[in-house]
């Protein structure tokens, strides 16, 4: 397993830590998903996704906001550029929510029924 922090050096002063772990073909995000840590595990992410990540595990995510819809929606592009099949398992419900509010749920490869409280 390969853990990569969200960003170099460290978050910054109050931020909590994005963790994307990879294990074979999935990559688990832990922590929050929203604008404070997205930015910097974006790269990190599309990278894991280019070597042959299919699943993003959700499991652990702790927060989400508007931001990580972005990066999903931006990794989903990166695999569907690729040709590579992509997954997303257990969701936030919030996320769901969000993607349904903005129109986009058809375009983010959600494992079917996977939403969590």
């Amino acid at each position: 397993m390969t853990t990569m922090s969200g960003s170099r050096g460290g978050p910054p002063a109050g931020a909590a830590s994005l963790v994307l772990d990879r294990d074979g073909d999935s990559l688990r995000v832990s922590g929050p998903l929203s604008m404070a840590a997205v930015a910097a595990a974006a790269s990190r992410g599309a990278m894991a996704l280019a070597e042959g990540v299919a699943v993003v595990d959700l499991a652990a995510v702790s927060h989400t906001d508007s931001a990580g819809l972005a990066l999903l929606l931006d990794w989903t592009r990166d695999a569907a550029r690729r040709q590579a099949a992509l997954r997303i398992d257990n969701p936030p419900a919030a996320l769901r929510d969000l993607a349904r509010l903005y129109r986009v749920e058809a375009f983010i490869p959600f494992a079917p029924g996977a939403a969590r409280p």
